[in-house]
């Protein structure tokens, strides 16, 4: 399971795109050149975040639709919000078994502590 929530991935994904973005305005370079870097930056990204696969498949997503939004064509913006949700759906249902999980650790061991 990953350590963040979904909303928290999503997040960083856009603040990541976002700043990518601005960097990438300034360079003044053709569309082509910058879905090119923002590739490599994604690689870079995938090799350093520390996120399970539907993490990464949110973040990598959401990073994507931001990044080259209709310019993409509609079967990769299809695939992509496909993924945003099928990942955000495993995300939040693993968050809510972690949370179960926890409560009865609590309730077990408050029903220890006043057996005691």
């Amino acid at each position: 399971m990953t350590d963040q929530s979904a909303d928290q991935i999503v997040q960083m994904a856009l603040q990541f795109t976002r700043s990518t973005m601005q960097a990438l305005s300034f360079l003044e370079l053709p569309s082509r050149v910058d879905g090119e870097i923002f590739e490599g930056l994604m690689d870079g990204v995938a090799d350093n975040l520390p996120l399970d696969e539907a993490g990464w498949d949110l973040f990598a997503s959401t990073a994507r639709i931001e990044f080259f939004d209709n310019d993409a064509p509609k079967a990769d913006r299809e695939r992509w919000k496909n993924l945003v949700n099928s990942s955000r759906a495993i995300i939040d249902a693993a968050w809510l078994a972690d949370k179960a999980a926890q409560i009865a650790d609590f309730r077990a061991d408050a029903r220890r502590d006043a057996a005691a």
